[in-house]
């Protein structure tokens, strides 16, 4: 039996941004910080 694990969070927003460009910025800056932790992840389950 195969385990999946997911993760996820629902946050509510605590700054708002004062243009497209940095809300472009922060939304980049969240999904990189997810693909950090999931590659971190792979590795110590040695799926990497």
């Amino acid at each position: 039996m195969v385990k999946k694990i997911t993760s996820w969070s629902n946050k509510l927003r605590t700054t708002l941004a004062l243009s497209s460009t940095k809300g472009e910025y922060k939304v980049l800056y969240e999904a990189a910080k997810n693909i950090t932790y999931i590659c971190r992840l792979y590795q110590e389950l040695g799926l990497s």
